[in-house]
């Protein structure tokens, strides 16, 4: 059964942010957390290195900034989704081809020879 993702409501968060920034922080800290639990543990390495450039980078950078820099990762991911689609897509047409050449190439039982009998000792 597959989960259907969470709506996000960018009102929440902001009204959230203006209200609390301590409180947003942690929950945005908790869902990151989630979702980078999800991916493999390589996966998660790779996300948590890139999440800590971004946000190293952004710490102290104007809004403008800061906003180009998460198209640039928004940018990043699309094109991990399509490469991971792409790669997702031939590994299923490379296993269609192999299921298909392995029915092909199953012998027929006609096909298959009867064991030659055992030699005798004495019939070197």
């Amino acid at each position: 059964m597959s989960e259907k993702p969470a709506e996000f409501d960018f009102d929440e968060w902001a009204d959230l942010f203006r209200r609390d920034p301590q409180a947003f922080e942690a929950r945005r800290q908790a869902v990151l957390a989630l979702e980078l639990a999800k991916g493999t543990p390589g996966q998660a390495a790779a996300a948590r290195k890139r999440l800590k450039q971004f946000e190293q980078q952004n710490e102290n950078a104007s809004p403008e900034a800061r906003t180009a820099a998460g198209q640039m990762m928004l940018e990043d991911v699309q094109r991990l989704n399509e490469q991971m689609s792409a790669l997702s897509g031939a590994l299923q047409n490379g296993l269609a081809h192999l299921l298909q050449a392995g029915q092909q190439a199953k012998p027929r039982q006609s096909q298959i020879a009867e064991p030659a009998p055992p030699r005798s000792a004495g019939a070197q």
